[in-house]
């Protein structure tokens, strides 16, 4: 388990091989839930545009939040030319609880100084049942939008190894970064980061697709 402790890190190839759906997703389950008090540091140093990846695109269905129905599909290629944090989250994961608060204070602070079509959080569930994730919106409400995974492939794409897990994608789609667990301290370095992959050239940005 050494990857565990790579910091913030470009990620390379996306490699994981397909399994079956229910066994996938309760090794996940099991692999996350170890380690899901892990925090790992963020290094001050974004890696240049030509180190980056591209991340891998994804259609998923919009969690419905409680007292409300899903309205639609998302997918990343629907925020083209948007910096996008985002972030794979279970109710089951205990820094999630600490996390999601702090995000969305994110989300806020930089979608008023840069604008709400150049920065936005992408938030994946991954629980297996959907009525786990709604109780936990219940106790952390967010307004950032809310997709579910149920498959295990997006998960494999980018080789989730711990939870919460995020990926700091440029406007470009590419992958900036890569980090495991949650520190209230790494806040501020992706506040910085993401004010300069905003200023980043890119192409012209997408209609916004909203869950709500």
């Amino acid at each position: 388990m050494h990857i565990l402790a790579r910091q913030f890190r470009l990620v390379g190839r996306f490699a994981i091989r397909p399994l079956g759906l229910v066994f996938a997703n309760v090794m996940l389950a099991f692999t996350l839930s170890w380690s899901a008090s892990l925090a790992i540091a963020v290094p001050p140093a974004l890696p240049s545009p030509a180190e980056r990846q591209p991340a891998p695109d994804f259609n998923l269905p919009c969690l419905d939040s409680p007292g409300q129905e899903a309205a639609r599909s998302i997918s990343l290629s629907d925020y083209s030319g948007q910096v996008i944090l985002l972030d794979f989250w279970a109710s089951w994961c205990g820094p999630c609880r600490a996390s999601f608060p702090a995000y969305d204070v994110l989300r806020q602070q930089l979608q008023g100084r840069f604008g709400k079509d150049r920065f936005e959080i992408l938030a994946v569930n991954v629980d297996i049942s959907p009525e786990e994730a709604k109780a936990f919106l219940k106790q952390t409400p967010v307004d950032f939008p809310l997709l579910r995974e149920s498959s295990g492939a997006t998960q494999q794409a980018y080789q989730l190894v711990a939870m919460p897990s995020a990926f700091l994608i440029d406007r470009q789609g590419r992958i900036a970064g890569a980090y495991h667990g949650f520190s209230p301290g790494s806040v501020k370095r992706l506040e910085a980061w993401v004010e300069t992959l905003v200023k980043e050239p890119g192409p012209e940005v997408s209609a916004n697709r909203a869950c709500r």
